[in-house]
């Protein structure tokens, strides 16, 4: 009997294990839908900005890392302010141009980068933890340069 009942408490466990992998994979590509696909015009519209590429040792995935980003410098003023664009869930940074062009219209010099996962970055499934990662190196290459 006792046997019997470890054997079901350890295949009720190994279910609700897979269960929540399942659940938090899925739950991750709903939120970030990452994609290596640029819509509308943005590749065309991200000719002119200078590509960027940020290279990390990921402390999150323990594997090293690569970011693609794209740099708009302002037009015509040396010591603009300098905004870091993170585009959010869907859209790839060359999705992302147009709104990159109109904070660069409005006098700001612009890195836009994609997290992993996304446009020409690293492969994978992005998380939280890693979107932050992405974050702090982009920023970290900013204030390096």
């Amino acid at each position: 009997m006792k046997r019997w009942i470890a054997v079901t408490a350890l295949s009720i466990a190994a279910v609700v294990g897979v269960g929540c992998a399942n659940l938090d994979e899925r739950q991750r590509e709903w939120i970030f839908q990452p994609s290596d696909r640029t819509w509308g015009r943005g590749a065309e519209l991200a000719q002119g900005m200078e590509p960027v590429w940020i290279d990390f040792d990921s402390k999150v995935t323990s594997r090293p890392a690569r970011l693609h980003g794209l740099w708009a410098e302002a037009k015509g003023k040396v010591d603009a302010p300098v905004l870091l664009y993170l585009h959010g869930a869907r859209w790839n940074v060359e999705s992302s141009t147009p709104r990159v062009n109109r904070l660069r219209d409005m006098g700001f010099s612009v890195l836009a980068i994609d997290y992993r996962g996304f446009g020409k970055s690293s492969p994978g499934l992005p998380s939280e933890d890693t979107a932050y990662e992405d974050a702090r190196a982009a920023w970290a290459w900013l204030t390096l340069c």
